[in-house]
């Protein structure tokens, strides 16, 4: 899943139902492309559902159809974001294992210093 397509998740997550007249206005993007891949993608993988009739058969998406994240969307965004806090999390670590390291060598040079001068 590319970045705007995690966005457009997102942006269901907290506010459950737009349409895509919505997501473009608050994304500021065109909504012939927001209606694209990133709304199939979305809905292929059963994360949006059409709550609005008016779905017709060639699978094209009506730009007033209110659609909603599903449950499925739900666990992915708690998944996503569990994902981001694990990261962080491993980058806070590797930052305070650097630390350590520079903090150990600057008490090896001094401890060094030390006992060359006396």
């Amino acid at each position: 899943m590319d970045e705007f397509t995690v966005a457009l998740l997102k942006l269901f997550g907290e506010r459950y139902s737009l349409s895509i007249c919505d997501v473009s206005s608050i994304l500021g993007v065109d909504p012939v492309f927001v209606a694209g891949p990133p709304i199939a993608e979305l809905r292929d993988q059963g994360y949006l559902i059409i709550f609005s009739p008016g779905d017709n058969a060639s699978g094209a998406i009506p730009t007033r159809a209110q659609l909603q994240i599903t449950q499925k969307g739900k666990g992915k965004l708690f998944e996503l974001r569990k994902e981001a806090e694990v990261e962080r999390s491993r980058k806070l670590t590797d930052l305070r294992s650097w630390i350590a390291l520079g903090i150990s060598a600057a008490a090896l040079i001094t401890a060094i210093v030390v006992a060359i001068i006396k």
